[in-house]
């Protein structure tokens, strides 16, 4: 098989793009942020990514019950990988006159995709969004070639106002099951890191929040030394954030020794 690009389907009622080749099959809801909502392994049939029980929503037909505090992002989050701009985190944050929910604006509107090439040696696909209530304009371009193992992401911001303008900008990808099972490793060409605060942040922590420590070495709340570069077995229930600092590189990797199977970002 050589490469395709395709936008021909749809899932739940939202424009659907597909690229893919003899090693990848990379499929994004265009309708909901660009949302790669799966980036499979052909060869072993293997998505990498993580998917929430909720499904993916439809923004165009989805109802919120109430409307949250934190803005939408959860609402309409089925896991798989977002583009976050123009601000990353939680809580409300209200800059020069705007304001957002958790996770900024492009996670939660449609882009347009035209595609560049359909194939059979490459595949490209040229998103592009302008964010509602801050003056960013978004191309995100995806690339994928004739019997490569890895997709090409090229993207650009651009101010479309006269003035200077601030901005967080997150890549948000999840990992899961059948790739992410208990003893893979995380691998990041870190020097520390810290456990983000406040204290109450997560009832179901591990790691006492504000604690700097070297990578991927950390202590929990009993002072028992816990090593962050291996998934724990399921029978850990906890929710801990923490920032890796001092990267002499820019990549990390996740990989599943048992199938033999990693997934790299840089």
């Amino acid at each position: 098989m050589v490469c395709h690009a395709s936008l021909d389907w749809t899932y739940k009622g939202m424009r659907t793009l597909i690229l893919e080749n003899e090693f990848l099959r990379v499929v994004s809801l265009l309708d909901k942020g660009g949302d790669i909502i799966e980036f499979r392994y052909k060869p072993l049939d293997i998505d990498f990514m993580w998917h929430s029980p909720l499904g993916y929503r439809n923004p165009a037909s989805f109802v919120a019950s109430s409307a949250r505090s934190d803005g939408a992002f959860l609402d309409f989050y089925g896991g798989g990988w977002q583009d976050i701009l123009p601000s990353a985190g939680a809580g409300i944050t209200r800059h020069r006159g705007a304001e957002w929910g958790l996770h900024g604006e492009t996670s939660l509107v449609p882009w347009n995709c035209p595609l560049e090439k359909e194939g059979p040696d490459e595949a490209v696909a040229k998103l592009r969004v302008e964010c509602y209530r801050y003056p960013l304009a978004v191309e995100k371009t995806l690339a994928l070639g004739s019997g490569e193992k890895h997709l090409s992401i090229k993207e650009r911001v651009t101010n479309l106002s006269e003035q200077d303008l601030e901005f967080s900008w997150l890549q948000h990808p999840t990992f899961g099951e059948p790739f992410l099972t208990p003893g893979c490793r995380i691998d990041v060409p870190a020097e520390s890191a810290m456990v983000y605060g406040p204290p109450d942040i997560s009832p179901s922590s591990r790691l006492p929040a504000g604690q700097t420590f070297a990578w991927p070495r950390a202590r929990d709340k009993q002072g028992a030394e816990v090593d962050l570069s291996v998934v724990p077995p399921k029978s850990v229930r906890c929710l801990d954030l923490a920032f890796v600092h001092g990267l002499r590189e820019g990549w990390y990797a996740v990989s599943n020794p048992q199938l033999k199977l990693g997934f790299a970002l840089t």
